[in-house]
């Protein structure tokens, strides 16, 4: 696991990585820039094909947090991965 991530940790069981947001609300432009450059740098470091992004702890998400994800998806895609979201509150789907 890294602690060079802000917004995100990772650790992988077996042949998946799990990445997990830590921040609870993510609202503005600039903060989901970075938490979509930290979320593909994180995948890239877990090294797994398969993807599961844990947003358990996300209290609050505005339309310009699923912009991050769009980027993963094209990451996770060109590995010929799989990316799953779960743990999605009633605020953020």
């Amino acid at each position: 696991m890294s602690s060079s991530f802000q917004h995100v940790r990772f650790e992988n069981q077996q042949d998946i990585t799990i990445l997990t947001i830590v921040a609870k609300r993510v609202a503005e432009y600039e903060m989901a820039e970075e938490l979509g450059r930290e979320l593909s740098q994180a995948a890239d470091e877990g090294g797994c094909q398969n993807i599961i992004v844990d947003m358990g702890e996300v209290e609050f998400m505005s339309s310009v947090g699923y912009g991050p994800f769009v980027g993963l998806r094209a990451h996770v895609k060109d590995k010929n991965g799989r990316l799953v979201l779960c743990k999605m509150t009633e605020f953020v789907n």
